[in-house]
C-alpha cells in the first residue's frame, strides 16, 4: 500500500483481498493491528468474491472487517451478520434472481411500476436491490460502483428524491408484498 500514490495520510479500510485462508497467521494479525495503532488504517479484515458466510468470518478475529458478496436470503427476509460487513454483487444478484425466479421478476416490475415517478426507471432498478438489503441487513455496509459520473449522479440524486418522498423501506416492502402473493 503506497499512501502517497493514493494522496492519503490514511485509509478507512484495509481488506486482504481474496482471503479464503481459514486462519490468519498470528504476524498478519500483529501487523494489520499495527496498521490500526500507528492511524495507517481505520478497520482492516478481508474481501473476497465469495457469497456471505458466517463460518468464514468467524475463522478471523472478531473486530475485522469483511467483505463478501450478498446471499440471496438477504433480499427477502432480515439477517443478523456475524460480523461488521461490507456487502457488494447487489445488482447483479438481483438480475440473476429475476431471470431464475417468475415471481422475483414480477416483484420487480410491479414495484417499478409503483414507484417510477419518484426516479427514472434505470435509477430505480439499480436502487431496489439496495432498498431490498437495507431492509433485511440494515447493518451492513453496501457497495455501489460505477465509472460513469452522470450515472453515479443519477443514482444519489434518484435515492435523494425516493428518500425525500417515499423512503427506501416503503419500496422494499412494496416489492416484499408483491413477491409474496405471486409465489403462492
Amino acid at each position: 500500500l503506497t499512501l502517497a500514490n493514493l494522496r492519503r495520510s490514511s485509509v478507512t479500510y484495509l481488506l486482504l483481498h481474496e482471503s479464503y485462508r481459514a486462519y490468519s497467521s498470528p504476524d498478519l494479525v500483529a501487523f494489520l493491528a499495527g496498521l490500526i495503532a500507528g492511524g495507517i488504517a481505520e478497520h482492516v479484515g478481508f474481501a473476497n468474491s465469495a457469497v456471505y458466510d458466517a463460518a468464514l468470518h468467524g475463522s478471523c478475529p472478531a473486530h475485522w472487517t469483511a467483505q463478501a458478496a450478498i446471499h440471496p436470503d438477504m433480499f427477502l427476509r432480515p439477517v443478523q451478520l456475524a460480523r461488521p460487513t461490507i456487502l457488494h454483487s447487489l445488482l447483479k444478484l438481483h438480475l440473476w434472481l429475476g431471470s431464475i425466479d417468475p415471481a422475483y421478476a414480477l416483484a420487480t416490475e410491479h414495484t417499478l411500476d409503483k414507484f417510477v415517478q419518484l426516479a427514472p426507471r434505470d435509477a430505480l432498478a439499480t436502487l431496489l436491490p439496495y432498498y431490498l438489503a437495507t431492509r433485511n441487513v440494515p447493518e451492513a455496509k453496501l457497495i455501489y460502483g460505477t465509472s460513469e459520473l452522470a450515472r453515479l449522479n443519477s443514482i444519489i440524486t434518484s435515492a435523494a428524491m425516493i428518500d425525500s418522498v417515499a423512503g427506501d423501506h416503503e419500496i422494499a416492502n412494496a416489492f416484499l408484498t408483491s413477491y409474496n402473493l405471486y409465489k403462492r
